[in-house]
């Protein structure tokens, strides 16, 4: 197996690439790993598309040099609190402004109220 592209996928994209494999290989198994990672996916990949979205281009608007991998972790965890925030951008190796951590999370307050 060759390694043509990595890039970091939120658990909804992960949810359907998986779900379209297993569609494909028509009444053949998932392997044990894509199983258990398509069953973690549907469990916490609870955004829609839309809402993926419509809180990507929210998050680009706000701070547009963030990482694309900070970007994918704030559509994965939704942080609730600009601690959880800081800590996702200190682990992406970021670093913003402290106003825009505060936009930030008024914008995932806003996604959680919807």
């Amino acid at each position: 197996m060759r390694l043509i592209e990595s890039k970091p996928i939120t658990f909804r994209e992960v949810f359907s690439l998986l779900s379209d494999r297993k569609k494909e290989t028509a009444g053949a198994e998932l392997g044990y790993e894509q199983a258990n990672t398509l069953a973690y996916a549907e469990a916490f990949g609870a955004m829609t598309e839309a809402k993926e979205e419509s809180l990507r281009k929210e998050l680009s608007k706000i701070s547009p040099s963030l990482p694309q991998t900070a970007v994918v972790a704030f559509l994965n965890l939704l942080p609730r609190k600009e601690e959880e925030i800081r800590a996702v951008l200190q682990w992406a190796k970021a670093d913003i402004p402290e106003e825009q951590v505060k936009e930030l999370a008024k914008a995932f307050k806003k996604q959680k109220k919807a």
